[in-house]
């Protein structure tokens, strides 16, 4: 019998070791477009980012809309949003967004979110000329 206490103490030590929670935002880096860049209409333009986390990237959101229409706030509709999976830990994406009609200026808003649900939000506003 006294053979067998080291092996009943193992569920016991396994279960008291701690996970460090992840609470690290990941990283966004938008490469493109560049803010306050000016396009012609009709244009497509392609969002390019990129994205890290010291644990893994789960997903990307990508949102466009015509910031003058809606005044500089975020629509309830009228919003493009395009989701990637990336489940990495490091990423390049780029997400072509097509302007469906003339605006004077565009936002685009991308947010990135690790496995651990950490938000990492960053937007660009671009111009157009006809």
């Amino acid at each position: 019998m006294k053979k067998l206490y080291p092996f009943l103490l193992l569920p016991l030590l396994f279960s008291c070791s701690k996970k460090t929670p992840d609470n690290e935002p990941p990283q966004l880096t938008i490469i493109s477009p560049v803010a306050g860049q000016t396009f012609k209409y009709p244009s497509n333009i392609s969002v390019e980012a990129s994205v890290s986390d010291n644990v893994m990237v789960q997903s990307v959101r990508v949102q466009a809309y015509d910031s003058v229409l809606y005044y500089g706030q975020i629509p309830s509709d009228g919003i493009q949003t395009f989701d990637k999976v990336i489940n990495q830990k490091s990423a390049q994406t780029s997400q072509p967004v097509a302007v469906p009609q003339w605006t004077s200026s565009y936002k685009f808003i991308v947010s990135v979110v690790d496995q651990s649900g950490n938000r990492t939000v960053k937007d660009v506003t671009v111009k157009f000329n006809q």
